[in-house]
């Protein structure tokens, strides 16, 4: 018989609730509040049974929403009248659960303080074991290989707990109860080190040893890290940086640098608290930050400097070998600690390497040597690269490791899709009834293995969640590899097929962030997209009206002589914008040009295609000013402009009056006027102008916009907008009755088209 003012109740639990130490963290709250049930993992997050006191129940509801687990997320909590239970046991953690998966799967985190401390002392049985981790940090999604989340769906299935290891796992008052990848050197797996020669050592401190000698001679040795492979070397040995230059076949774009703490980034980069939170987050994530010095070759043309805290405890043991194996944890806060290039080990074009086979067979001739250990990786993740602002949260740039999967929640009842984006910086996206999720950074498909690693994803996504999509989501370009793989998995899932503009997708990703439906504006600036007319779009004022997206106007359009071509040879851009102004005396560097009489009759010609790509203008100014005729990388033009404009402090002149309509913003007539700056006030300045003058045009083109349609509310999105500069004049200017919709947790480059893509088939009338 139920005893006098008990009760029972089921809470069922959304959100981030597995690997978060969150069964635990009930099984401890259960019992010091006296209350009897259980806890287990399931397809859709937590269950909960609580038997007891009301009141009992009452204070654990409010015990709970005040002491989660720093890693937790709640996005719903269900509270419902349960039967009453006899137990055995006063509260437990059951066996996984099963039912429709609607869980998450949780993100990476970084090693945290106390696995350090035990890591660091030599009288703890886990002294210098370089997988050490506890439910507070350690892999988690890319070590997972479905859910619910239980070792033995884990890629640490096949390492049995050793005793010791057993017991701590078993211990509700241990900090690794039921943390599912825990190990030790004598059941966990192993670190070993291989030379050029194929020659292993076995023993950590051996291995270690080699790996930091190697690195001290200028050697490059490939690090396996959380999601794949990493390529380290010193920064500062000039000579080591141009010989990974060479070997990567990487003669300009910036390498990341790794620094032990904040006290040692400061000699390398200016931080404020901003900047500082995010380096040490849990995100653990590349921040692109100012340059105080750069380490020669590292980022050559750049004024920002991409830099990231160690995240593993294998990359905190190199630093301790590297300092001499001090005593103690004071080694921790050195500022004179070495900087380290930590850039993804990958073959140009090919995806991340994580597997350790391929690491050593492909690897040959970048690295030096190998540091591996024996954990497998399931899922290859990239490193997060984010900005920072001023008390502003971090713009994520690409998605990876600590972020992956991203989830949007918030939702009701949206239907079960899944998208592919377009073709460069590729991701997928997958909406379920409460929340969209948003994978890792993938890559560009153009070559084969980054094809691949797009159906692996896409596999693993919608097998790990259980996802059978009704819609698959992709491009309108016909001719991509992830348009022809949306046509084959909606065969396969028997799904309708839905093509959403790629500039509409760019509109629909900040959308998405920011879950609105309704009449928005959107100013969409990148380097290239195919249209709805079948053109070169980039340069775009749409409107959102909620039954469909309509192309309000664009910027100027620009010849593209040579087609591609002229992405890669900003050269050409420039040709073909002073072609708009033939009195205008050409610059020596393009007058001279070998091609300069083709290119003028090329850009002339009525088939040559034209674009309104703001990318390509800012290619245009970039080569005008005789900074960049070649670019290595996507995106270098315009990120040299951007660092050189950064350097201008001078007064600057007036923005040339324009008539600006709803249909066309001028960029045409900005030419001739830059180059008349960069003659009476240099370089620099006709950099800073163009940014300025572009960013209070584009406010101007917005006021228009809203105007015209009374919507007063503007989304931008789209790989121009990471140009701070740019943004930051923009807001300056944009007119105080309009609300600006930024993207943050969404990338603005094509890494947040996936998830632009499900909002434009949801809400956008596609």
């Amino acid at each position: 018989m139920l005893a006098p003012r008990q009760v029972a109740e089921r809470w069922t639990v959304h959100g981030q609730v597995q690997a978060v130490g969150f069964r635990p963290f009930i099984f401890r709250l259960a019992r010091r509040l006296g209350l009897r049930g259980s806890v287990a993992n399931t397809g859709a997050g937590v269950d909960i049974h609580l038997q007891g006191a009301p009141e009992d129940l009452e204070r654990f509801h409010a015990c709970f929403l005040r002491e989660l687990p720093p890693a937790a997320r709640i996005d719903t909590l269900e509270r419902q009248p349960a039967p009453w239970q006899a137990l055995d046991e006063d509260f437990s953690i059951q066996t996984t659960g099963g039912g429709t998966i609607e869980a998450h799967v949780p993100a990476d985190l970084p090693v945290c303080e106390n696995c350090l401390r035990e890591l660091f002392d030599p009288a703890d049985r886990r002294y210098r074991y370089p997988l050490i981790n506890c439910m507070h940090c350690g892999p988690r999604y890319t070590l997972i290989r479905k859910l619910p989340y239980d070792r033995p769906h884990t890629t640490m299935s096949g390492f049995e707990l050793c005793d010791a290891c057993r017991q701590e796992y078993e211990d509700p008052d241990n900090r690794r109860f039921h943390a599912e990848p825990i190990a030790c050197a004598e059941c966990g797996p192993g670190l070993r080190f291989v030379d050029a020669g194929g020659n292993t050592l076995t023993s950590t401190d051996a291995a270690l040893t080699a790996a930091v000698e190697l690195l001290r001679g200028g050697g490059i040795v490939a690090v396996k890290g959380v999601g794949g492979y990493h390529l380290m070397a010193d920064a500062n040995r000039p000579d080591t940086v141009a010989h990974l230059r060479e070997r990567k076949r990487r003669p300009d774009k910036p390498f990341a640098v790794m620094a032990l703490n904040t006290l040692s980034a400061q000699r390398w980069v200016r931080l404020d608290a901003s900047t500082e939170t995010a380096l040490s987050s849990t995100l653990r994530p590349i921040v692109l930050a100012p340059a105080l010095a750069l380490p020669e070759g590292v980022a050559p043309g750049m004024d920002h400097l991409g830099l990231v805290l160690p995240q593993t405890p294998l990359q905190y043991l190199i630093y301790h070998h590297w300092l001499g194996q001090p005593r103690g944890l004071d080694w921790l806060t050195r500022s004179d600690a070495p900087l380290f290039i930590l850039t993804s080990a990958n073959l140009s074009g090919e995806p991340l390497i994580h597997d350790d086979q391929q690491a050593l067979d492909k690897l040959g001739h970048l690295a030096d040597g190998w540091l591996l250990h024996d954990r497998p990786i399931y899922q290859r993740c990239d490193d997060p690269v984010v900005q920072t602002e001023p008390e502003q949260a971090p713009i994520l740039l690409r998605p990876g490791r600590g972020t992956a999967p991203t989830v949007l929640t918030g939702y009701h009842e949206l239907t079960p899709m899944l998208a592919l984006g377009a073709h460069l910086k590729t991701t997928v996206a997958l909406s379920r009834p409460r929340d969209i999720l948003l994978s890792q950074y993938v890559g560009d498909l153009d070559h084969p293995d980054t094809c691949r690693a797009l159906d692996q994803l896409a596999d693993h996504l919608t097998t790990t969640y259980s996802h059978q999509p009704q819609v698959i989501v992709c491009d309108r370009h016909p001719d991509l590899y992830s348009t022809r793989l949306a046509e084959a998995l909606a065969e396969r899932f028997d799904a309708d097929t839905v093509r959403v503009p790629h500039h509409t997708a760019h509109l629909g990703a900040v959308m998405a962030e920011h879950g609105r439906t309704s009449p928005t504006l959107g100013l969409i600036l990148d380097g290239f997209g195919y249209g709805e007319d079948g053109g070169y779009w980039g340069g775009e004022l749409l409107y959102w009206t909620g039954h469909g997206v309509r192309r309000l106007g664009h910027l100027d359009l620009l010849p593209l002589p040579g087609g591609d071509a002229a992405a890669r040879e900003p050269w050409r851009l420039a040709i073909a914008a002073l072609c708009g102004h033939p009195e205008q005396h050409w610059p020596e560097h393009l007058a001279e040009h070998a091609m300069a009489d083709l290119m003028r009759q090329w850009a002339s010609h009525v088939r040559t295609p034209r674009t309104s790509s703001a990318g390509r203008w800012f290619d245009a100014v970039t080569s005008l000013l005789g900074l960049c005729q070649t670019q290595s990388f996507e995106g270098q033009a315009p990120q040299w402009l951007e660092a050189c404009a950064r350097r201008y402090t001078g007064t600057l002149p007036d923005c040339p009056a324009a008539d600006i309509t709803p249909e066309r913003l001028p960029v045409q007539d900005l030419i001739p006027v830059l180059l008349s700056v960069q003659k009476h006030l240099g370089t620099e300045a006709a950099a800073a102008a163009f940014h300025h003058w572009l960013a209070q045009r584009l406010a101007a083109w917005a006021e228009a916009g809203a105007a015209a349609t009374g919507v007063s509310t503007l989304a931008i999105s789209g790989g121009c907008w990471m140009n701070r500069l740019l943004t930051r004049a923009f807001r300056s200017a944009l007119p105080a009755h309009l609300n600006v919709l930024e993207p943050r947790r969404i990338p603005a480059n094509d890494s947040g088209l996936s998830v632009g893509q499900i909002w434009a088939a949801h809400f956008g009338g596609y």
